[in-house]
């Protein structure tokens, strides 16, 4: 039960109890006021929903720092939430209370960055890191509620995947050179995401046997690890045109030493792209893997082989490529002109 007194000064306070034993209070001239204010306390404890005003006086960059010491974090992870919060959350959000923080500064917040013609994706990382930042305070009873709770943002729209045509890619391949040109051949003729055929070494492609073995794939740190999943490891074919490509380049070591994705993307992919002046939408680097995926169901290899080609983990990431091909198409429609078969008289 709260407790209430007068003061000599004549205003009234009120003690209420914390679940952990300590004490707050209220004081205020008029009686009713602490009273309203002590009853709703005890009120909010028992729904277990009671958040002490006092942590809410902590900044945002204050929580930042303990929010981010509770979490373990992959790698690109842990760089996609710093890169977001050096570069939007910090510089708005940094200096302010965590309990000051209201659904209309959230939402004049994101409509500030899309006149800063910040990218969709980009706002929407960012306000989710601010959400989930503030989601685990409420849980934890550091401020009372998620002001972002009723903020509605607009979910950017996924990446639709892009499949290059056969002379599509007979276009673009020609574009690239040296250990560049293998490098998309990899993904294009034998399947292999970015980071496998990054990760690549020498040792791992079999010339003799016309085939190589993904068992390493490059991090964003520079460093080699095994694949996430066990259907990552496996062994993969080479046509002929990418074994010649792979011959020039055997040696010891890994195939691609310090590559680096952004940095190879922005100065070797993107321009070789523009170059070719393919339709929109302008295919991105892991489409030449989708490609890849593409091809082989058009021309008829089953979804568990393609799975297996690709290393995925389950026939759901594979359906993506059983798409109705204009070999697919063709194939429907000869079926449909096919004469019926005449019923019993």
């Amino acid at each position: 039960m709260a407790y209430i007194r007068k003061l000599e000064s004549g205003l009234y306070q009120a003690t209420i109890r914390l679940p952990d034993g300590r004490r707050r209070t209220r004081t205020d001239p008029l009686k009713g006021v602490v009273r309203t204010w002590a009853q709703d306390s005890e009120a909010a404890m028992r729904r277990g929903e009671w958040a002490d005003p006092k942590d809410g006086r902590i900044t945002v960059t204050e929580w930042w720092g303990e929010w981010r010491q509770t979490k373990v974090l992959e790698l690109a992870t842990a760089r996609k939430y710093e890169s977001h919060w050096r570069a939007h959350v910090e510089p708005r959000w940094g200096r302010v209370k965590l309990g000051a923080i209201t659904a209309w500064d959230v939402e004049g917040w994101l409509a500030d960055m899309q006149r800063a013609k910040v990218g969709a994706t980009t706002q929407y990382q960012s306000f989710q890191l601010l959400r989930t930042m503030l989601a685990d305070a409420t849980r934890h009873k550091r401020i009372a509620s998620d002001p972002t709770g009723t903020v509605k943002v607009k979910t950017p729209p996924k990446h639709v995947d892009r499949f290059l045509t056969r002379e599509e890619y007979e276009r673009l391949i020609v574009e690239f050179e040296g250990r560049d040109k293998v490098m998309v051949a990899l993904m294009a003729m034998a399947g292999l995401r970015w980071s496998e055929a990054a990760g690549l070494h020498a040792h791992r492609i079999d010339l003799g046997r016309a085939e190589l073995t993904v068992v390493e794939v490059l991090q964003r740190d520079g460093t080699y690890k095994r694949p996430k999943t066990k259907a990552g490891q496996r062994v993969v074919p080479l046509v002929p045109d990418l074994l010649a490509m792979l011959a020039e380049f055997i040696g010891d070591g890994p195939l691609f030493p310090g590559v680096d994705y952004t940095n190879w993307r922005r100065r070797v992919f993107v321009p070789a792209v523009l170059r070719v002046g393919l339709d929109d939408p302008q295919p991105t680097a892991h489409d030449c893997r989708h490609s890849f995926g593409s091809w082989l169901a058009e021309a008829g290899v089953s979804a568990t082989d393609i799975g297996k080609l690709m290393g995925h983990g389950s026939l759901r990431a594979t359906e993506r490529y059983l798409h109705a091909g204009d070999g697919r198409f063709a194939r429907a429609l000869s079926a449909l002109a096919r004469p019926q078969a005449v019923g019993r008289q």
